[in-house]
């Protein structure tokens, strides 16, 4: 009996000193937005548009380079081949001060018909910022707008934080479901392509 008492005695005293313990351990933290990009990650995030099956998407992400390389290649429209997922044939048809106009063909899987997009773009520079918002004239989407946003990050102005938000619609019999699996894909892929692009 005073065996029996004896270990549930040492037993309880055990019990509050690990509960003592864990209770003075420092609660874990999720990391910062800020350290994630740091850190070489990739955060895309699908927003619901009203009136529309298919989400817009917005990418935040930190490229290996000055703001202004980061910002010539994004205006690049002849290099889109290199740096935008599926396109394979881009020409730039105006350039007049702030305002382009580039056209662009996207390849499709089979069995569905390539598509070609017309998109004005309106850009503005500062010291600080580099802003392109943009949307398309005429082609063969629903919709395909969005706008780029960049700026230096972190010391030295090495690295560009770049946030880029797309709306794309397409004009095709493609399941939503695969549609949005795709999208999450191809940002991964266009940032992928970029990255290379700048080493």
């Amino acid at each position: 009996m005073r065996q029996t008492i004896h270990i549930a005695l040492m037993s309880s005293l055990l019990l509050c000193a690990a509960t003592f313990v864990h209770a003075d351990e420092p609660a874990a933290t999720e990391p910062s937005v800020e350290d994630r990009l740091a850190a070489g990650e990739i955060i895309v995030t699908q927003r619901r548009v009203e009136g529309f099956s298919i989400p817009a998407l917005t990418v935040d992400a930190v490229l290996d380079a000055p703001a202004e390389r980061v910002w010539a290649m994004l205006g690049d429209c002849h290099g889109y081949r290199n740096t935008m997922p599926r396109v394979y044939d881009s020409v730039e048809t105006e350039h007049a001060g702030p305002k382009t106009v580039c056209k662009w063909r996207v390849n499709m899987p089979f069995p569905f018909t390539d598509l070609e997009t017309v998109v004005e773009s309106r850009n503005i520079v500062t010291d600080t910022r580099w802003t392109r918002d943009y949307h398309q004239i005429s082609g063969d989407f629903l919709q395909n707008t969005g706008y780029w946003h960049l700026e230096r990050f972190g010391e030295g102005g090495k690295r560009t934080r770049v946030y880029h938000r797309t709306f794309a619609v397409m004009a095709t019999s493609i399941p939503d479901g695969f549609v949005k699996r795709g999208q999450v894909k191809a940002m991964h892929e266009m940032f992928g392509k970029l990255r290379t692009a700048l080493k």
